[in-house]
């Protein structure tokens, strides 16, 4: 393991402390002019992440979904301090926090870590995928009949004009929604074969990117292009990715 990947373990696990001592504490959340949801453990987990990657690497470049981007060298963090927060307000134990490194516009390494879980999932470029220490791989399903399939709201399907895909999903064998970065664990880790989501940020995917196609599985935009910068992602097995966009096409 890398000395980046050790550092970003190193930052979750304290940021997931953090947001632990405020999951199920009726903790409230306001409204930002996106119309997305943040809390104080948010802010607070943010802060405690930048803080650690600064001090050991104060020349990369940081980008925070609460704080903004830190320019800096050709390797940049991206980082999503609670993933789901709508989950991690309800009680809901899917959230989690997102460490992702970029190096000259190529991901090299991804840490998800579920607090309330208690999963930490980790990827390096090259050397495979892993859930608490265990090497994961994506299913093998190739038939969309026998999909076990998960996409992201509704709400964002139908703000992006993309809600047929809803209709065009109706023959998998099951369809259930999730936060962005528990669907594509699930993916990554085999449970299930595919994940849509059409409104997502750089910082929801650098991390779970890395881990889908370490593990063996594809994600891209909605076009088929190799990007997190797109607002949009698919990630399979591999096996149904060609499939899955022409679901998207309508």
């Amino acid at each position: 393991m890398n000395k980046e990947t050790k550092v970003a373990i190193q930052a979750a696990k304290i940021s997931g402390r953090i947001a632990m001592r405020y999951f199920g504490k009726g903790v409230s959340a306001e409204t930002k002019s996106d119309g997305t949801p943040v809390t104080i453990a948010d802010r607070l987990c943010e802060k405690k992440i930048i803080s650690i990657i600064r001090k050991k690497f104060p020349e990369n470049g940081i980008i925070g979904e609460e704080s903004g981007e830190i320019a800096g060298d050709n390797h940049k963090w991206l980082i999503d301090p609670i993933d789901g927060t709508k989950d991690f307000v309800r009680g809901a134990p899917f959230f989690s926090t997102l460490i992702g490194l970029e190096k000259d516009g190529r991901l090299e390494a991804g840490v998800i870590l579920f607090p309330a879980l208690k999963r930490l999932i980790y990827a390096e470029r090259g050397k495979g995928a892993y859930v608490n220490g265990k090497r994961i791989m994506v299913s093998k399903t190739a038939d969309m009949e026998e999909t076990y399939m998960l996409h992201g709201s509704l709400k964002g399907f139908y703000k992006t004009n993309t809600s047929h895909v809803l209709e065009n999903l109706k023959g998998c064998w099951a369809i259930r929604s999730f936060s962005s970065s528990f669907g594509f664990a699930m993916v990554a880790e085999g449970i299930a074969d595919g994940n849509i989501e059409p409104v997502v940020k750089p910082w929801d995917l650098a991390a779970t990117k890395i881990v889908v196609e370490e593990a063996g599985g594809r994600m891209s935009d909605f076009n088929g292009n190799d990007t997190i910068y797109a607002g949009n992602a698919v990630a399979s097995n591999g096996k149904l990715h060609d499939e899955l966009l022409e679901i998207i096409r309508g």
